[in-house]
């Protein structure tokens, strides 16, 4: 599958991952590239983009991940996901998805 655009809405990563008619799970049988732009703009960056990387680190032949536009230092400091880390954490984990 490949999957794009998710701008932090973690709700449509799980309904991906929880409908086989869609997705369903990784695996490495069920490859994933994630094509960018998965943060900024929902209210669950976060959550997405660890998921996301968590498969990545879990699969690492099933499960690709490319970075987008929005997860560049400009993008994430324009659109939310700066300010979504600094709600949720601190700015040594901002420090860390900037690097």
């Amino acid at each position: 599958s490949i999957i794009g655009d998710l701008h932090g809405q973690y709700d449509d990563l799980a309904m991906l991952f929880d409908e086989p008619l869609l997705a369903d799970y990784p695996s490495p049988y069920n490859q994933f590239i994630f094509n960018g732009d998965m943060v900024n703009r929902g209210s669950m960056s976060v959550e997405t983009i660890i998921t996301i990387l968590f498969c990545n680190l879990l699969l690492p032949n099933a499960v690709h991940v490319l970075r987008g536009n929005h997860e560049s230092k400009m993008c994430i400091h324009q659109f939310g996901f700066k300010a979504e880390i600094l709600r949720k954490y601190d700015v040594e984990i901002l420090n860390k998805f900037t690097d």
